[in-house]
C-alpha cells in the first residue's frame, strides 16, 4: 500500500467557489497534492472547486465529505510554504508566478453575476413573450375555426326565422 504524503496542519482562511457560488472556507491541512477544508456547506463528492487565497489559485476535485469537513485532490502541485506564508490582507496582490505555482489560465474573465442575472431575466422574458404570442395565435385560430363551424347552422336558423 502506498504511503500517504505528510500533511501540514494549518488554519488558513480562504474563499471557495463551487459552480457560480462563492463561500468562505478554512484550510485545515495541506500537502502538495491535497487540501483538507472546513466549510458551513461543503460541496458534494466529485464536484470541482476553486480555492483562492490571496494570489494563490487551487483547482481541485472533492474526494470525500464528512459533515462540514471535506478533502480535495488538487489538479496541480500546491506551493505549500508559499501558501502558508501568505498574509490575510494580500488579496489584491499580483499572482505569484513560479514553477510550482500556475498562473491564471483564463484569457477572458468570466462575466459578473449581474450580467449573468440580466441575461437570465432577458431569456425568461423572451420565453414568456414567445409562449404568450403562441397562445394568442392558438386562441385566434380556435375562434376562427369555431366561427366557421357554426356559420352554416346559424345561417339556416336565421333563414328559418326570417320566413
Amino acid at each position: 500500500m502506498r504511503t500517504r504524503e505528510d500533511r501540514r496542519r494549518v488554519m488558513i482562511s480562504s474563499r471557495l467557489r463551487c459552480g457560480v457560488e462563492w463561500r468562505d472556507a478554512l484550510i485545515v491541512n495541506l500537502s502538495s497534492r491535497g487540501v483538507g477544508l472546513s466549510a458551513g456547506s461543503p460541496p458534494s463528492t466529485g464536484s470541482y472547486v476553486e480555492i483562492r487565497r490571496g494570489p494563490h489559485l487551487i483547482i481541485a476535485r472533492v474526494i470525500w465529505v464528512n459533515g462540514g469537513r471535506f478533502g480535495v485532490q488538487t489538479q496541480d502541485r500546491v506551493a505549500v510554504d508559499s501558501l502558508i506564508r501568505q498574509p490575510d490582507a494580500s488579496a489584491a496582490a499580483q499572482p505569484v508566478n513560479d514553477a510550482t505555482m500556475p498562473a491564471e489560465r483564463r484569457k477572458v474573465t468570466r462575466p459578473a453575476a449581474e450580467k449573468h442575472e440580466r441575461s437570465r431575466a432577458f431569456g425568461r422574458a423572451f420565453e414568456f413573450a414567445c409562449v404568450a404570442a403562441f397562445g394568442a395565435s392558438a386562441i385566434l385560430v380556435g375562434c376562427y375555426a369555431v366561427g366557421q363551424a357554426l356559420q352554416q347552422p346559424l345561417e339556416s336558423v336565421h333563414e328559418a326565422l326570417s320566413n
